[in-house]
């Protein structure tokens, strides 16, 4: 039975079962949002949803579309899935549905 729960051959991310990657639609919050980011945002604004590294470390960023500034990473939701289908050069975008100065909200889908 393969596709569910461990930490699988792709660098630590847990694997889930696969998911057609134009289906890939969740909500979560932005990890770690950057100070000079979140005071200009705006709700329905999206984000460009791009595979980071510092420092070694592999992550999954939110970029502003305009000044490609980096709004922060995603760290919760459908990681694994996400990852797989950024690696297969699918791109996604993140709609943010609110900010209060400290959180963002968004939803992740497939760029249209």
């Amino acid at each position: 039975m393969s596709g569910s729960g461990g930490s699988g051959g792709d660098g630590g991310w847990p694997t889930e079962d696969v998911v057609d990657c134009a289906a890939l639609i969740f909500e979560t919050v932005v990890t770690s949002p950057q100070a000079g980011a979140l005071t200009s945002l705006v709700v329905g604004e999206l984000l460009r949803v791009a595979l980071e590294a510092d420092s070694g470390v592999r992550m999954i960023g939110l970029r502003s579309e305009l000044a490609n500034l980096l709004v922060g990473t995603l760290t919760t939701g459908n990681m694994a899935q996400l990852l797989r289908c950024l690696q297969e050069g699918v791109e996604f975008v993140a709609e943010v549905l609110s900010t209060d100065g400290r959180l963002i909200r968004v939803r992740v889908r497939p760029r249209t």
